[in-house]
Formats: C-alpha cells, sequence, structure tokens
C-alpha cells in the first residue's frame, strides 16, 4: 500500500523519561549495523546485508536507528526532494517488536521532514488484511496517514529451462 501525510498537524515526540528507546540520526560509522538490521528483518541472505546502507552519506538520504540502550534495535531512511519526503528500510528486530521502536522512528522521521520544509511524506507497506497481520501498516495510519492507493507487487519466480 502507498500511504501519504502532509506535514500539518505533526503528533508529539515522545518523552525520552518515558521510554527507555533513543532515536539516533546516523552517519556511515553505522553502516554495517543499519544494514545488519534491515536484512535481518527482511530476512535477506548475509550478502545482501551491506545493499541497504549504501544510501547512507548520500545527498539526499537521511537514516536512523532507534537504540536500546546501547542496543540498536529498529532502522528506518527518509529520502527528501523538493516539498515531499518518502520513508524507506523501516525494520525492527522480532526481539525487540511492541515497544515503540517504529512510531518513535516515524514521529522522529515526520520531525525532521517538516523541519527541512517538505509538505508531505509518502510511504510503502504491506497491506492489513485478515489474513495478513501487518503491524506497519496501522503504525502510519494511527500516526495521519491515509491510503494513497495500492500498489501491486510483482514477484520473479526462475522457473527450469526447458528441455
Amino acid at each position: 500500500m502507498r500511504l501519504r501525510r502532509t506535514l500539518d498537524d505533526l503528533p508529539r515526540r515522545a518523552d525520552s523519561s518515558a521510554t527507555s528507546l533513543e532515536v539516533r540520526r546516523i552517519d556511515s560509522a553505522h553502516a554495517d549495523v543499519f544494514g545488519r538490521v534491515v536484512a535481518t528483518v527482511f530476512d535477506f541472505p548475509p550478502a545482501i546485508a551491506p545493499l541497504p546502507s549504501q544510501t547512507i552519506g548520500r545527498p539526499h538520504w537521511h537514516h536512523y536507528l532507534a537504540f536500546e540502550g546501547d542496543t540498536p534495535i529498529a532502522s528506518g531512511a527518509m529520502y527528501l526532494a523538493g516539498s515531499a519526503a518518502w520513508f524507506s528500510f523501516a525494520a525492527t528486530d522480532a526481539a525487540y517488536r511492541k515497544r515503540g521502536a517504529q512510531q518513535a522512528l516515524i514521529v522522529r522521521r515526520l520531525h525532521d521532514a517538516a523541519d527541512a520544509g517538505c509538505k508531505w511524506v509518502s510511504v510503502e507497506t504491506a497491506e492489513d488484511t485478515v489474513t495478513r497481520d501487518a503491524p506497519s501498516f496501522r503504525n502510519l495510519r494511527r500516526l495521519g496517514f491515509e491510503v494513497a492507493y495500492k500498489r501491486p507487487n510483482y514477484l520473479w519466480a526462475k522457473t527450469a529451462p526447458e528441455h
């Protein structure tokens, strides 16, 4: 699903005393950790882990990790283009889910996008259905995102060559 929201009426930033989570904007020093979090959560092969972090340090990109103490538990990124921002690479380690990491990452990126002069944000996530649980979809909707449209996903399946 493609969702969008304006940057009017932003959700309040979390009170840092109310949570053990800290969201930090990161640079290339955390590239390996960022790539590892994304690759692990999305079940990518280890060789793919460096790919998500290739945008760190590139123009218009902002990357974030949520930490519980010293442990990085969730990731998120944002690309800025004029008056728009796009959120991507949202992933939370399964052992740390349901602690508010993605909500904190979304709120932080919303505020950073607004501070950068953006007027709206878009993001993609799985559709929440009766047969597929999609907590990210519900998180985004709770934080003011509206469905823009349903985007089909095309999957490539390797077929055996005919002999």
